[in-house]
């Protein structure tokens, strides 16, 4: 019988999902139980017809096995908020199962929730529903190197450090040698200034994996920082012992720069000594434009005060001529340099006093071609240098009005600048440059701007929206117009899609219910939400309705009966 399947499935080439399940339900009744459950179970969220809705057309699939095929069956039409509820309801019943086996999917469906795209942020931090879910997985199956790294670098992210220890510690329980836990070993100590503790774990790690990069940045960084608060306040001895020992630690060209330019600001001012080594640090980072944005970034990060006087003179004293005209390609190696070091935000902080005007004239000049234009455009705004990255985006959107990038890259600019969207014209701009990057199948672009138009998008404050009927004395709920909480609920699905009010119309009317209307709603999602609506809003209203008021009961006399007829109760 498998052999005739193959055949049949080999002599058509490769069939779809959809077209397996037909072939399988065609010859189901000759295939063994335990087989034909498990191609249900494979087969079933892709069927176009009946499959998850007819769980026992072959095989004999559990009630989690059928949650967990309509949760993917949900999913691969795109409708994440409900595939979650079905995911959750899976993990539940295999949870109550008790296997070990049952508890390892469970374990691997709510992993599964926890690093969707819902519960991630762009770069990759989870949310606080997701540190739930990854830390309730691991009550099911402890044994997964890769989630206790992430609530480590969760609750360390959150600034609860002790338990980021707890977690690290639980972790290298069962991985006392994995090289990413011990590098979040180093991190917790780092960040909790537990010095002796990190270079320990550094090193204990740097004897399994010698060419480990990130430890030694990491180690050798905090020593560089330490000098720097050294030098603030005015302890060059201290400072000088800080970077010593960052040069164990340290090796490459940038860092050796740092160090020298550390170094050189533990001299005295004016100094044949403390000139060598700012000059020495400006070779190391091959100087021009590039290597001045780098010391001053690195003297405002050290002295309290940076204006334009302080900066043209620590330029002028480590060799940097402030009066030569800029290049474009001095401009493009800035633009490297400011794409491989991370962005260091404060008030105040401009590493580019020196030089702004002329690369504001050089934006006006309209000199670079396309792609030059967004790599700078990525540069300044990835450091924040948001006025920057707006001219040179409203530049190139004269020169290449079709661009969609461009018209991005100025509304992130303002809206960077203003903490929102700035105008209407903006907002409408923004709509026709996502619906130009879904067209050119720009599929990162139309994304990066769905985040900005999420960005814009503020939670929304109940108090103030003009519900119908809303009264200013205090509300007498049997008495509020129904609109009222229909206008609420649909205001929390505008917010986040309908997640939370599909969970909780789960539990105000039971999963059975809602899958019902799910079901005769038949994938209409607009519709499925309105019909849950309507659901919610009768049940509120009916809870807090005054009782009908009690009629009192008419006293009947009783009439003498007919002579003759007597009583019914006289037979």
């Amino acid at each position: 019988m498998l052999q005739s399947l193959v055949g049949l499935a080999g002599s058509t080439a490769l069939l779809a999902p959809p077209a397996l399940f037909d072939l399988v339900l065609r010859h189901a009744h000759e295939l063994p139980s335990t087989l034909a459950t498990h191609a249900w179970q494979w087969l079933a969220p892709w069927a176009e017809r009946r499959g998850c809705d007819s769980p026992r057309l072959f095989g004999n699939p559990s009630a989690a096995d059928q949650e967990c095929a309509t949760a993917l069956a949900v999913e691969i039409k795109g409708e994440w908020d409900h595939a979650e509820t079905h995911w959750l309801d899976a993990s539940d019943l295999l949870e109550d199962d008790g296997g070990t086996h049952d508890h390892l999917r469970a374990a691997l469906i709510l992993r599964h929730i926890a690093l969707s795209s819902a519960h991630l942020s762009s770069d990759g931090v989870l949310d606080t529903y997701a540190e739930e879910m990854l830390t309730r997985s691991l009550a099911l199956d402890p044994l997964d190197c890769g989630v206790h790294v992430r609530l480590v670098q969760f609750w360390r992210r959150n600034g609860n450090l002790k338990r980021a220890r707890e977690q690290l510690e639980a972790g290298l329980c069962h991985f006392p040698d994995d090289v990413a836990l011990l590098t979040e070993a180093v991190e917790n100590a780092l960040a909790g200034s537990a010095f002796k503790k990190a270079t320990a774990s550094a090193r204990r790690l740097l004897e399994l994996d010698p060419l480990n990069r990130k430890v030694r940045a990491l180690v050798g960084n905090a020593h560089l920082s330490h000098a720097v608060k050294q030098i603030g306040a005015e302890k060059p001895d201290a400072a000088k012992k800080e970077i010593i020992e960052a040069a164990n630690w340290l090796t490459s060209v940038v860092d050796q720069g740092r160090m020298h330019l550390l170094q050189a600001w533990t001299e005295p001012e004016g100094s044949a000594e403390r000139l060598r080594l700012a000059q020495l640090a400006v070779t190391n980072w091959g100087g021009g434009l590039a290597a001045g944005w780098r010391l001053l970034r690195e003297a405002q990060g050290t002295f309290q005060r940076v204006g334009l006087t302080t900066s043209a003179w620590l330029l002028s004293e480590a060799g940097i001529d402030t009066s030569k005209a800029l290049t474009h390609a001095g401009l493009l190696e800035l633009a490297q340099v400011m794409e491989q070091e991370s962005p260091i935000v404060g008030k105040g902080l401009d590493s580019l006093v020196v030089w702004r005007k002329e690369i504001a004239r050089m934006a006006a000049m309209q000199a670079f071609d396309a792609d030059a234009c967004v790599r700078l455009c990525e540069a300044f705004r990835r450091h924040q240098d948001y006025d920057l990255a707006e001219k040179f985006a409203n530049a190139a959107r004269k020169r290449w009005p079709d661009r969609p990038i461009f018209v991005y890259h100025a509304v992130a600019a303002r809206s960077g600048k203003m903490g929102r969207i700035h105008s209407d014209q903006d907002f409408s701009d923004l709509e026709k440059a996502q619906l130009r990057a879904h067209q050119s199948k720009d599929i990162r672009l139309a994304e990066r701007i769905e985040r900005l138009f999420e960005a814009d998008d503020p939670i929304p404050d109940f108090a103030d929206l003009d519900f119908p009927g809303a009264l200013d004395s205090p509300i007498d709920l049997a008495k509020l117009d129904p609109e009222v909480f229909r206008k609420v609920l649909e205001e929390s699905i505008k917010h986040d899609g309908g997640k939370s009010f599909l969970k909780n119309a789960c539990q105000d009317l039971g999963d059975a219910l809602v899958r019902q209307v799910e079901r005769e709603c038949a994938g209409d999602s607009k519709a499925f939400l309105r019909r849950l609506v309507d659901l919610i809003v009768t049940k509120i209203v009916d809870g807090f309705s005054a009782p009908a008021p009690i009629a009192p009961a008419k006293i009947v006399k009783p009439q003498k009966p007919i002579p003759g007829q007597g009583n019914l109760f006289d037979e």
